[in-house]
């Protein structure tokens, strides 16, 4: 807690579990800031898993209050959750961080990394349940997503995302959310769950999506967004899915919600949560 870390050639912080281990990790009210020469990362990551393991992870990366931890000058993500194979269960939150500077381009990432990038790529019977919370992100050049959530293979991803900014993003930043489903395998049966409320998401500065739904794998992999009720392939009637997610946010962009109506092929609501 309250550390003050002005330059790192890889990650600032790095918790990484492994075989059968249980792990807690709070990172907690932290100056986070990159001004190594020949930085690699430069931010925080949760990692874990291997192919025989069962790893029980909980994290807490989070302010005590709003933008008391702060992020920047990341070249990659400012913050990673993502175990990369096994089976378990990772469970945290993200909470009242600041990444970047308003007003200062690239200052959040500016090598291709994310604000918050959370899922469970590779991991193949692992559940993921994330909460983002009350983030603040500006300054993310040339990404997926601000805020990139992935799963694939047989994984879950249950995230519930609310009371985020962003904005000020730069370069060929694609959206202000980024969600995926699915991988090369046309077999994968990933689950994500999104439940995405009370944001502001602003895409206009750069590629032009407050957020943008990918699907890859065909229609095996699939999406629950709780309360939808549109089209399960809405690629065909995108604007269920706009009308949906501009009703619960603020979406700044002429181009709200982007979606990939070549593969986005099974996208359903249910429930009025995430797990």
């Amino acid at each position: 807690r309250q550390l003050r870390r002005l330059g790192s050639d890889g990650d600032h912080i790095q918790c990484n579990a492994l075989g059968s281990s249980s792990m807690d990790c709070t990172i907690q009210d932290n100056t986070f800031q990159n001004a190594h020469p020949s930085a690699l990362g430069s931010g925080v990551t949760i990692s874990g898993g291997s192919a025989s393991s069962s790893v029980t992870v909980t994290y807490d990366i989070s302010g005590t209050s709003a933008n008391s931890q702060t992020f920047r000058d990341s070249v990659g993500s400012a913050i990673t959750v993502n175990p990369t194979n096994g089976a378990g269960s990772f469970t945290g939150t993200i909470q009242n961080n600041k990444i970047g500077v308003a007003g200062m381009a690239s200052s959040g990432s500016s090598g291709g990394g994310a604000g918050i990038a959370a899922g469970c790529a590779g991991a193949a019977t692992l559940t993921h349940t994330t909460t983002i919370n009350n983030n603040d992100i500006d300054g993310i050049f040339g990404t997926n997503g601000a805020i990139d959530l992935n799963t694939q293979i047989a994984c879950t991803l249950n995230a519930t995302i609310t009371n985020n900014v962003v904005d000020e993003l730069n370069g060929f930043t694609l959206a202000a959310l980024y969600t995926l489903t699915g991988g090369a395998n046309v077999t994968d049966t990933a689950t994500l769950c999104a439940d995405v409320r009370m944001n502001t998401f602003d895409g206009s500065a750069s590629f032009g999506f407050d957020h943008y739904v990918d699907q890859l794998g065909g229609s095996t992999s699939s999406y629950r967004f709780p309360g939808y009720g549109g089209a399960a392939v809405p690629g065909a009637s995108p604007h269920a899915l706009v009308t949906f997610q501009g009703g619960h946010n603020t979406l700044v962009q002429g181009l709200p919600v982007g979606v990939d109506s070549t593969a986005a092929t099974n996208v359903g609501g249910g429930g009025t949560s995430c797990p």
